[in-house]
């Protein structure tokens, strides 16, 4: 949910069905208060931090997701510093991790040692002519 005020929009999302709310958190101003009214609708939580957006308090949410690169550009290189952030956030948490953007064959295998929980690898996949392959090949280094 990549908008200014994502609060404005938790009903909406409820009533649409779904279960979780991803928000940055670069706009909004008290992270635990936005996770206890998505809470209330009864739906999980995840705060999102760009690669340069130092991580804080992250409050009641259910998780956390790292971006690889800065949101709204596909297929751009992967900030490796991504790696120490997730490090140094599983030593003071135990909320689950995702990572989105610059996700490949060449470090998926790293973010599951790293104990990544969800790895979203759209421009991986995502408009090349052997999806299937590239799909394979990315459980293939998971296993």
């Amino acid at each position: 949910l990549m908008v200014n005020n994502p609060s404005n929009y938790i009903y909406k999302l409820k009533k649409k069905g779904f279960d979780r709310v991803v928000f940055p958190s670069e706009v909004v101003k008290d992270i635990g208060g936005l996770s206890e009214k998505i809470h209330k609708f009864k739906m999980k939580s995840i705060v999102s931090f760009n690669p340069k957006t130092e991580v804080g308090d992250v409050g009641s949410v259910d998780g956390v997701m790292f971006f690889g690169h800065t949101p709204g550009v596909e297929g751009v290189g992967f900030s490796s510093r991504i790696y120490k952030k997730i490090k140094d956030f599983k030593k003071k948490s135990k909320k689950k991790i995702w990572v989105d953007g610059g996700v490949n064959a060449q470090n998926i295998k790293k973010f599951k040692k790293l104990g990544v929980y969800v790895a979203g690898v759209g421009s991986f996949v995502s408009g090349v002519e052997n999806s299937r392959e590239r799909l394979g090949i990315l459980r293939k280094k998971i296993r």
